[in-house]
């Protein structure tokens, strides 16, 4: 699965690194995390075949004093011989005033 987090600042997006993406099964249990790159580009591998959220990690957002305009994305990996990948998650952050 792929994706990527983005600063919103005077309507231009800029990619934000270091920013931490938490991934949630369907009982809401946190199963894997990963970092964006410097360009806000995020990938992980290795999720089972299921629903999941991604989620902004909500400390690092407050201690940034961020929010997403998003909170939570769903996506699905489905059961394939091959494997899947979810791809085209997209995260804007904006600075709190």
């Amino acid at each position: 699965m792929s994706g990527y987090v983005y600063l919103s600042e005077s309507e231009v997006l800029s990619g934000l690194g270091r920013i931490t993406v938490n991934f949630y099964n369907s009982e809401s249990t946190l199963v894997a995390r990963t970092l964006t790159e410097s360009d806000g580009y995020f990938s992980f591998w290795g999720l089972a075949p299921g629903a999941y959220t991604a989620r902004i990690d909500s400390s690092q957002l407050f201690q940034l004093k961020m929010s997403s305009a998003l909170l939570n994305i769903p996506f699905v990996i489905k059961p394939d011989i091959e494997g899947d990948f979810a791809e085209g998650i997209k995260f804007i952050l904006l600075k709190e005033t």
